[in-house]
């Protein structure tokens, strides 16, 4: 199944709720002691505390990867024509007892990770009663049993063989195994190497598993897995409070509550973002007309409680999109919307006669007040400054023009440099004309560096720099990039390397996936040391879009957020990475709201 590399959509965190399904699903397929499973012990061996999901596609099938968000390690799938969890090998080397294992010899083995099938041959009696056909099953080496290499599914009834060497035909369909390409999924990490024997410690079948988990018990009282419980948590609200004025459910939630399963119900969820956009018309300074995504990332997030992000998002909501919240803020008179498609801007807000902006009461938000009433550039401060520095090498042709200056003709020089000798040049050989001092005579040495006079042997003054540096035999340009990490008490330089060319652009441009939707899409950031992770976490929160980082080459990735953010991603680069507006190519962005009008 995972011979070659699926095609996987963007990971996002796996909800609370959906986590609870999970494990009850689990429990369910492999008949696992509901009762004595700990939290503790799910989070350990089977079920990590937090969890990312992403969909995958191969050519055969389609389906869900689960993977660990502190290791990236995958550690669960499923297909979409079976809805049962599937272990990977590194939930199995942890818990080795959720499948019927069959053994093989090491050297079959090699066959398997090669992308072979087991054969019935390769299959070692005695077999498991639980060896029927279709079953899921686990394959370990002989010489290490308990050491999981790879899952399939039986295409026989081994359970009901006893001799298998005169047999002939496919065992056990492989559908994941050791270093295929669901084993190697995060490209950035080191694949864990084929244990070479399985921990004593851990149980290595359900009987076994059942006295561990007895035993967890007897030492600890807290056997019972809140996770599994189907009850909701509830909690109190003062009805009497506003709807908007009201500060109940700001209290006390200054923290994450993941650790302990803390959910707010939807209804819970509008009403912060309600609740923000009424706080953004009532305090902040709104520069109107305004771009949909720049009021949600600017004033609406800014203006929600301090809540942790996990609890309260856009996608938690019940609109889900900012689009049909803004709609759904504009039918209760809020606000006004105007345009299509990627261009909806916000004209015109609710004034102080509105019930709501009148009645409304200020609460603490996750910034405060005082550093967003000002200008917003002023108060953006950058991690990091890069410094682009572009330098020029002499050639020959310019030997005579340096000698003659008695400067150096083996170093490298900016272009104000240059600049500068050339004035210097002009003056001590009296080039220029008493009558006209605009106009300069060209000597043998300007002559041969590619200064053509335009009336026989004069040529306009402010015309001579441009004419030698646009004639390529001059100089070697070289381009040099530095970075700067400014960080609380001190400043870390990074020395750029000396490199022929000019400095190479970040290109910014859009992008249509799967037929209209639109995508921002950035590259070029390895010469500037930018990591595609920390910009594209930036620009989730800035542009409150997914985004998905994918590589073009071996050397260059690519960032994409979605939507048309162009303006929002200049910005970034420029404030947040001190990037100037002239190293930033912004690509045709024309022809893409041509064909989404079509």
């Amino acid at each position: 199944m995972f011979k070659k590399r699926p095609i996987i959509k963007s990971f996002s965190n796996l909800r609370n709720s959906e986590r609870r399904k999970l494990v009850k699903a689990t429990i369910t397929d492999y008949t696992l002691p509901e009762l004595s499973l700990s939290s503790k012990f799910l989070e350990q061996y089977l079920f990590p505390k937090v969890i990312e999901k992403a969909v995958f596609k191969t050519r055969t099938v389609t389906g869900t990867i689960y993977v660990d968000k502190n290791t990236g390690k995958p550690i669960w799938f499923e297909t979409r024509d079976s809805k049962r969890l599937r272990p990977t090998l590194y939930t199995l080397w942890k818990s080795p007892y959720l499948l019927p294992i069959v053994h093989t010899p090491a050297d079959v083995v090699k066959r398997l990770i090669n992308g072979a099938d087991l054969m019935i041959p390769g299959c070692i009696p005695p077999f498991d009663s639980e060896l029927v056909e279709g079953a899921l099953v686990s394959i370990s080496a002989i010489e290490s049993p308990k050491v999981i290499v790879a899952i399939g599914y039986c295409e026989v009834n081994l359970a009901g063989l006893t001799n298998v060497s005169t047999l002939s035909g496919r065992g056990v369909k492989i559908i994941h195994c050791y270093n295929d390409e669901l084993f190697r999924i995060e490209q950035k990490l080191e694949p864990d190497p084929l244990p070479h024997d399985y921990d004593i410690t851990l149980p290595v079948d359900k009987a076994k598993l059942l006295v561990l988990l007895q035993s967890q018990q007897s030492e600890d009282d807290d056997g019972s897995i809140e996770i599994l419980n189907n009850n909701k948590r509830e909690h109190e609200i003062d009805e009497n409070k506003d709807e908007f004025g009201g500060d109940n459910k700001t209290k006390n939630l200054n923290h994450s509550d993941d650790d302990n399963g803390y959910q707010l119900s939807v209804e819970d969820v509008d009403e912060f973002f309600i609740r923000a956009v009424v706080s953004a018309i009532a305090q902040d300074k709104l520069e109107l007309p305004m771009n949909i995504s720049t009021f949600i990332s600017a004033h609406v997030l800014e203006n929600l409680p301090p809540v942790s992000s996990d609890i309260v998002n856009m996608k938690k909501t019940s609109w889900k999109k900012p689009l049909k919240f803004l709609q759904a803020m504009q039918s209760v008179k809020l606000l006004k919307l105007k345009g299509k498609g990627t261009n909806v801007m916000i004209t015109e807000v609710a004034g102080k006669e509105h019930p709501k902006i009148a009645n409304f009461e200020p609460y603490r938000t996750v910034k405060p007040k005082k550093n967003r009433t000002k200008n917003r550039e002023n108060t953006v401060s950058p991690d990091s400054v890069i410094n682009v520095f572009q330098l020029y090498s002499p050639r020959s042709c310019t030997r005579e023009f340096f000698n003659k200056l008695d400067e150096n003709f083996d170093q490298y020089y900016e272009a104000h440099d240059i600049h500068v000798l050339l004035d210097t040049y002009i003056r001590k050989f009296h080039l220029p004309l008493p009558s006209d001092r605009k106009i300069i005579r060209v000597d043998e040495s300007l002559r041969n560096m590619g200064v053509k006079g335009e009336r026989g042997n004069l040529v306009k003054r402010n015309c001579v720099y441009s004419m030698i540096m646009a004639h390529k035999a001059n100089f070697q340009p070289y381009y040099k990039i530095e970075n700067a990490l400014l960080e609380e008490n001190s400043i870390t330089r990074t020395k750029g390397k000396l490199r022929k060319g000019f400095p190479p652009k970040i290109n910014v441009g859009l992008e249509l996936k799967i037929g209209r939707k639109v995508m921002t899409a950035i590259s070029g950031l390895e010469p500037y040391d930018i990591e595609p992770q920390d910009l594209a976490a930036i620009l989730k929160n800035k542009c409150s879009g997914s985004t998905t980082i994918s590589k073009l080459d071996d050397s260059q990735a690519k960032v994409s957020v979605q939507g048309s953010h162009i303006q929002n991603v200049q910005e970034v680069l420029t404030k947040k990475y001190s990037i100037k507006e002239s190293w930033i190519n912004i690509l045709g962005t024309r022809r893409i709201h041509n064909r989404m009008k079509r």
